[in-house]
C-alpha cells in the first residue's frame, strides 16, 4: 500500500500542528491575564515603590489643603481728649468709632442721660471692654453744677451731616440709611460732583421719599464743595459721564465750542438752543467758564 505522505511531509505536518497548538495556548493565556486577572503582572518591588510614592503624594495634598490661619482685622482708634457729654458725631467718627457706637452715645444723651464719671461710658451696650480701655485715657468730663430733677434739659436730637463731604460711616447715622443706600448716595454724589439741593436725593436709586423726609432736617448742603467742569477744557468723555449731560448733548456742546472757538458764558448755550432753561438751571452748578460771573459758586 502506497504511503500518503513522505517522511518530510509528515515532519512538516507535525511541526505545523505544534505551532498551531502553541499559538492557541499563548492566546488563551493572554486573555486570561487581561480579562480575569484585570491587569498584567507587575514586579512586586515596583508595586511597593508606586504605593509609597502615592502615599507621599496624598500626605502632601492633605497638608496643602489645610486652611490658612484666619486673619483678624483689628480696628484702630485715634482718640484725643473729649467730653462724652458734649462731643459731636463728626468727632466721634474721626476717632474710628462705628456708627452704632456713635448713635448709641447720642441716643443716651438725647434721652437725658449724663456721663458723670468715666466708668459711665462703659455702661453703653455698644462700648466693648476693648473700646473702653482704649478711650479711658482721653475721656475728660467737665464738672457741671448740680441741678434739680425738676429742671428739664433739652438735648438736640438731630445729627447734622454735610452730604457733600460725608463718609459712609456718617451717612449710616441717618435714620433709614443703611450700607447699601449710603454707598449709592456717595456713588451718585461723585458722579454729579456734589449735591446742590436736597431734592436731588430723589435721584438716588432705592432712596424713598419717606426716608428723605425723615433725614432732610439732618442734611447740610455745602455748595462750595461741588466739583465743577471747565466747559472750555472738558472732552467728550468728561461731559457725557455727568448724569445731566447725554452723549448727544455733549456732542452739541463740543460742536458749538469748536465753531465759536470758545464758550464765553453759560447763558450763551441757552441763547443758541444748546441747552434748555431747565438744563441750564441744573448744570450751572457743575459747568463753569473762566471769568463767567453768571455761574453759581
Amino acid at each position: 500500500m502506497a504511503k500518503l505522505f513522505t517522511a518530510g511531509q509528515r515532519r512538516g505536518i507535525v511541526l505545523l500542528i505544534l505551532i498551531i497548538f502553541a499559538v492557541i495556548i499563548f492566546r488563551v493565556g493572554v486573555r486570561k491575564e487581561f480579562f480575569f486577572a484585570g491587569k498584567p503582572s507587575v514586579d512586586s518591588a515596583a508595586i511597593r515603590y508606586a504605593d509609597k510614592l502615592q502615599s507621599l503624594i496624598d500626605s502632601a495634598g492633605k497638608v496643602s489643603r489645610k486652611k490658612a490661619p484666619r486673619k483678624i482685622n483689628v480696628q484702630e482708634y485715634n482718640f484725643s481728649k473729649f467730653d462724652p457729654n458734649t462731643v459731636d458725631s463728626s468727632t466721634l467718627i474721626s476717632f474710628g468709632l462705628s456708627a452704632k457706637v456713635v448713635q448709641n452715645l447720642l441716643n443716651y444723651r438725647h434721652k437725658g442721660g449724663e456721663f458723670r464719671t468715666i466708668s459711665d461710658v462703659n455702661k453703653l451696650y455698644t462700648v466693648t471692654d476693648r473700646i473702653y480701655r482704649k478711650m479711658v485715657p482721653y475721656i475728660d468730663i467737665e464738672e457741671t453744677m448740680n441741678i434739680t430733677d425738676s429742671v428739664v434739659i433739652d438735648f438736640d436730637p438731630i445729627v447734622y451731616i454735610n452730604i457733600n463731604s460725608a463718609i459712609q460711616t456718617e451717612l449710616l447715622l441717618l435714620n433709614g440709611v443703611g450700607e447699601i443706600l449710603s454707598e449709592r448716595i456717595i456713588k451718585y454724589r461723585d458722579l454729579l460732583g456734589g449735591f446742590y439741593n436736597i431734592s436731588q436725593l430723589n435721584e438716588v436709586y432705592g432712596l424713598k421719599n419717606q426716608t428723605i423726609n425723615n433725614i432732610k432736617e439732618s442734611i447740610i448742603i455745602d455748595k462750595t464743595l461741588i466739583n465743577t467742569i471747565d466747559i472750555n477744557e472738558a472732552d467728550f468723555k468728561t461731559l457725557a459721564s455727568h448724569p445731566y449731560i447725554s452723549g448727544h448733548k455733549a456732542k452739541s456742546i463740543l460742536k458749538f465750542r469748536k465753531i465759536k472757538n470758545r464758550i464765553d458764558t453759560l447763558p450763551q448755550l441757552v441763547d443758541y438752543k444748546i441747552l434748555s432753561t431747565e438744563e441750564y438751571n441744573r448744570l450751572r452748578y457743575y459747568l463753569v467758564v473762566l471769568n463767567d460771573t453768571n455761574a453759581e459758586n
